[in-house]
């Protein structure tokens, strides 16, 4: 089933772009973000001011637009943002995803075992897992913001309100609790889940004939001249901006059949605030 994902799945990377319905985010089973004014990366005055002076500095640079802002991954493993107007971005917010391929069962010690071998395993052990969900599903109420972290209570929560019950979940097992209204409309969800058949996402560096894109740069980035910064058994960057996080979909293919894992992604660790014509350092 893994295998068959692995090749199925190709995400393009598109923003999520919300409808013009004037529906609360929980009443359509969303998650609910609260306000968060950011934090503003700090000016290093002997850091490049200008993409320009960054190619300069760091080779080439291959740009990506998430959210209307340039994100610039270098030659040396490092990721600036260009802002083009003054903005938000929220914590979880999906930057790039990381080319690799799933292994299970008695697979994943071997491939753990090869020779510098990057490995993260898939296991979600509470409702609260944070990761990044999809659902490929007709007649939806509203889309589940995709490119953005969400925990798995909430997901499990949106899917219930557009008739899916618990789902069958690759490599885990769980049950779930209800919580509704006086409407019987669903208002949360207790999860109790554990991992049953080992899975992990093996990390692999871009091919120098693979053209850079939103759907590998994420490999650039983690497996670069700069990886030691990354600790990969928190999924964090050593600067504080930046984590790995799992993604999943819902996907009622007969071959997929319920939630499965999809290419990590990495994505903001704190909510940023950014101004017009700034270049900030990410990792």
């Amino acid at each position: 089933m893994v295998d068959h994902h692995n090749n199925l799945h190709n995400p393009d990377g598109t923003p999520h772009s919300s409808t013009d319905k004037k529906r609360t985010a929980s009443a359509a089973g969303l998650p609910d973000r609260p306000q968060d004014t950011g934090v503003e990366i700090p000016e290093d005055p002997s850091a490049p001011k200008t993409v320009a002076e960054l190619t300069a500095k760091d080779g080439p640079v291959s740009m990506i637009n998430v959210r209307g802002q340039e994100f610039h991954f270098t030659k040396s493993g490092h990721l600036w943002i260009n802002g083009v107007s003054d903005d938000v971005l929220p914590r979880g917010l999906c930057v790039a995803l990381i080319f690799g391929k799933f292994f299970v069962n008695e697979h994943v010690e071997i491939e753990k075992k090869k020779q510098g071998a990057v490995c993260i395993d898939w296991i979600m052990a509470s409702e609260t897992h944070e990761g990044i969900f999809c659902c490929q599903k007709e007649g939806l109420q509203e889309k589940f913001p995709d490119d953005v972290t969400a925990t798995l209570a909430v997901f499990l929560s949106y899917l219930s309100k557009n008739g899916v019950v618990d789902p069958h979940i690759e490599c885990h097992s769980y049950t779930t609790q209800f919580t509704k209204d006086d409407k019987d409309e669903v208002t949360g969800c207790a999860v109790t889940i554990s991992n049953n058949e080992p899975c992990t996402f093996k990390l692999f560096k871009l091919a120098a004939n693979v053209a850079p894109e939103f759907d590998n740069l994420g490999s650039s980035l983690v497996l670069g001249a700069d990886v030691k910064s990354w600790d990969f058994a928190t999924r964090k960057h050593s600067m504080g901006y930046l984590s790995i996080k799992d993604r999943m979909t819902y996907d009622e293919n007969p071959n997929i059949g319920g939630l499965a894992p999809l290419k990590f992604g990495v994505c903001l660790e704190q909510t940023i605030r950014i101004k017009k014509d700034s270049l900030r350092q990410l990792a």
